[in-house]
């Protein structure tokens, strides 16, 4: 689940929503003591089913959401009605461009995006490396350099 309670009123929602006692917890912005409050929220959020917390948090103002899958996250309702993702010519959903702006929509490319890679040896060779230098910095694996296909 992804919290972002940060103000009080929205803090105080999480609390209720976790069945935790504000008093049995340090002062919410005291940063030295976020890392009692992060291991008492990870024990409380893990002793139920993602699905189950959605049930206690829906429709409050507690700022929590449920951390999605890219899949899950394109067959998402909201994101469906707002048209956050589309299909591109390979038939993958993947998310439009951000933000939408109104008076001037971005025109999403519809061809696959390129893979991890894929152009790091170009752009290398292009910022003036030599192809010795790009092989062994990815020899080293400090950059990944695919391979452009021979077919």
């Amino acid at each position: 689940m992804a919290v972002g309670s940060i103000e009080g009123q929205f803090y105080r929602e999480l609390l209720r929503g976790l069945e935790i006692d504000p008093d049995s917890l340090p002062t919410q912005l005291s940063l030295d003591d976020w890392p009692q409050v992060k291991e008492t929220f990870a024990r409380k959020f893990a002793s139920r089913t993602r699905q189950e917390w959605c049930k206690v948090f829906d429709g409050t103002d507690a700022c929590v959401t449920p951390v999605l899958s890219m899949e899950e996250a394109a067959q998402n309702p909201h994101n469906r009605a707002l048209g956050t993702y589309f299909t591109d010519d390979e038939g993958e959903s993947i998310p439009g461009p951000a933000p939408v702006l109104s008076r001037s929509a971005a025109n999403p490319a519809r061809s696959s995006q390129p893979l991890v890679g894929e152009h790091t040896t170009d752009v290398l060779l292009n910022a003036g490396f030599s192809q010795q230098e790009v092989d062994a910095l990815a020899r080293d694996g400090a950059v990944l350099a695919r391979d452009k296909s021979k077919l």
